[in-house]
This record gives structure tokens, sequence and C-alpha cells, in this order.
């Protein structure tokens, strides 16, 4: 069975760490499996050594094109559809994972193919309060203070 991991373009290396450790614990012992990560260019050297299967594509926006990350332009845009395309065509995958790529989606959609979305706890944790650490918070819930914002205000 072949894979394709799919990292995120604009979350941080957090978002990485399910994919890695599903490579690591799981796919890696599975000789019947295949998984290729996609992910941006400059994590590339750390995951080989580390013996993960990374595809020979910089999955990373230029910034100095001046990518808009506020707004669905992302979606749009060609260049990174074109790495998707040219990704899933050296895998030829028949289940691609990702965690927080929303274009994932499309390229799973368009050579239908499931698509397995990694869900991070962070803000939708379902731990009982009372056994919760109340600082342990996601990075999106903090101001630039490191304070937590009331999410009911955003």
């Amino acid at each position: 069975m072949n894979i394709l991991s799919i990292s995120p373009l604009i979350a941080g290396q957090s978002h990485l760490i399910p994919l890695y450790v599903l490579n690591q614990r799981y796919f890696s012992r599975m000789f019947s499996v295949k998984n290729m990560l996609l992910t941006n260019q400059k994590y590339h050297e750390e995951f080989v050594r580390k013996g993960v299967n990374v595809l020979p594509i910089d999955f990373s926006p230029d910034l100095k094109k001046g990518v808009n990350w506020n707004s669905l332009s992302i979606i749009d845009n060609m260049e990174f559809k074109n790495k998707l395309s040219l990704a899933f065509d050296l895998v030829k995958p028949e289940i691609i994972l990702d965690a927080h790529e929303p274009l994932s989606s499309y390229i799973a959609t368009l050579n239908g193919v499931p698509r397995i979305s990694i869900q991070r706890t962070g803000i939708f944790r379902s731990i009982d309060k009372k056994q919760r650490n109340p600082r342990h918070i996601h990075s999106m819930e903090k101001m630039d203070d490191g304070k937590m914002v009331n999410m009911g205000m955003v």
C-alpha cells in the first residue's frame, strides 16, 4: 500500500509530529506499506536522516511571491496544486494522510483516493476540565503576550 503524507503549508512544525510518529511507529515496520512525505525542503535532510521517505519536492511557499495567507487564495494557487499533482504521480497513493493541510482534499478528490486528516486535540480537548492544566493551551489561544484569549471574543 502506498501512502502520501502531506505536511501543512502554513501550520507550524508541531503538525509534522503526528506524521513522523505514525511513520516511525507503524509504517516503517509494515513491509507492505510505502509511506512518502511531502514537506518543506528545509525539513528534508532531517527526516531522511531519521529514516523517513521524503519526496524530492519543496512543498513550501515562495515568500518572495507574497502569498496571501489571510484568504482562500492559497487554495486556488496553481503552484501548490501542481506540486501536489507531481507528488501524487510519483507515489500513486492508495491513501492520502495529512496533518492540517486543506489542499490534500483537492488532490484526494481529483484522484478519487480516500483522505485521512489528523485533527490534533489542542483546543478541541475532550479531557475533563478538572484534569487539565490551565496553562496548557494551544498556540491559537494565545495573544502576543502569551496570555489566554477569550475564544468567545474571536
